[in-house]
């Protein structure tokens, strides 16, 4: 009996471990069926996701900052411009058709390289490289062909967001373009710069600067110059600059407190010069003002001011001035328009000029471009002091920024 119950038993043991082992295996194998549809939902999703991605990158439009740096530490910008115009100058019954350069806003590629070493003080490297073919400044009625390979700049500075900028190198002097700042939008088309700085000299007699904006425009000499951070939109400057030269600037950009329908733009400069024009030249000084008021309308009203003067030169100070009127908005979906009539007065004592001048920007924005033409008309006296024949300049042409 006791032999049946022990095989009994044994029997039961071997059933019981088989049923175990059975229901062991189904749990296993539905907790694997489980785990493998889990992961299969899983590369699905990840699946879905990744198209969606693609998609999204095959339709999403090209990024405007690309440039790779040469290490990650420094950001750097490549930017440029082109602007080319045909131009018509007529004067004492000659006229010449021209494709210029348009050096009023000059050809140009530049990079700039900005490496942060704080959240407050930041190191930029600048070059910026102009070309020029057949400029228009230097392109008259009886003068075309030249061409021209300049550094702008080329600049180190060392920038602090409370105390200040302090750059060393070749670039702008402290108030550099003092008497040529605008609210019209349209100065690179006919503006303060004057026949001269535009179209070739008084009358277009082929000289490419006049006493007056040769003070200021384009001022870019080798110099120490320390500019304070802006407090209210306003801004000082100083600059050594190279021959012993020395000069300071302000400016101003803003609406006045409590004002809501008015932005006013200030620019004021001053340069002394001991050797402005050879060993034997006597110190030359130089100051101008410019600048603007604008209602939230468009209109606007800028106008400028400049003179120099010589120790121990003979007559009065050279001088000029000019009066701006303008208008600004939106007239189509391209982007905005400006519109700008003009008139300018300069007298060096040699000569003088009455400047009039008609010009309009349009801005189109999907391509980073603009396009603009104008009109101008100056008549005055040579450098005898006689009268001249006046000469009137017509220009078109585009602008395209990268």
């Amino acid at each position: 009996m006791t032999g049946v119950v022990k095989s009994v038993g044994k029997y039961a043991l071997l059933a019981g471990t088989a049923l175990a082992l059975s229901i062991s295996a189904a749990s296993a194998a539905s907790m694997a069926k489980a785990g493998m549809d889990k992961r299969v939902a899983d590369l699905e999703r990840e699946v879905t996701l990744l198209k969606n991605q693609m998609k999204s990158a095959m339709m999403a439009k090209p990024a405007d900052k690309n440039i790779v740096s040469g290490n990650s530490r420094v950001k750097v910008t490549i930017y440029g411009q082109v602007n080319t115009a045909f131009r018509v100058i007529s004067q004492g019954g000659e006229s010449n058709y021209q494709t210029v350069s348009n050096d009023g806003s000059s050809p140009r590629i530049g990079i700039r390289a900005v490496g942060q070493v704080n959240k407050n003080v930041s190191i930029v490297g600048w070059h910026e490289v102009e070309w020029q073919y057949n400029r228009r400044s230097a392109t008259g009625v009886e003068s075309d062909g030249n061409e021209r390979l300049r550094a702008r700049h080329v600049d180190l500075s060392l920038s602090h967001k409370e105390l200040g900028t302090l750059s060393i190198g070749k670039g702008s002097i402290a108030g550099d373009a003092a008497d040529l700042y605008s609210l019209s939008g349209t100065g690179y088309v006919f503006g303060f710069g004057g026949p001269s700085g535009n179209d070739g000299g008084f009358g277009g007699a082929g000289h490419s600067r006049n006493w007056t904006f040769g003070n200021f425009f384009g001022a870019r000499e080798n110099r120490i110059r320390y500019q304070t951070p802006r407090v209210a939109g306003a801004m000082l400057e100083a600059s050594i600059n190279e021959d012993k030269s020395t000069s300071f600037g302000a400016l101003y950009s803003g609406a006045p407190p409590g004002v809501k329908d008015f932005r006013i733009l200030l620019r004021a400069g001053y340069r002394n010069d001991p050797n402005k024009d050879d060993a034997d030249s006597d110190r030359v000084t130089a100051w101008g003002v410019s600048g603007g008021i604008a209602h939230s309308s468009g209109i606007s009203l800028s106008g400028s001011y400049g003179t120099s003067s010589e120790d121990g030169a003979a007559g009065d100070d050279p001088y000029k001035w000019n009066i701006e009127a303008g208008w600004g908005g939106k007239l189509n979906d391209m982007g905005k328009t400006n519109l700008t009539v003009g008139y300018g007065y300069y007298d060096n004592n040699a000569q003088e000029a009455k400047y009039y001048y008609v010009a309009v920007n349009q801005a189109i924005d999907s391509a980073a471009a603009d396009v603009y033409a104008g009109a101008s008309s100056d008549s005055g006296t040579d450098a005898d002091g006689n009268d001249r024949d006046s000469a009137t300049v017509v220009i078109a042409g585009v602008r395209i920024k990268f």
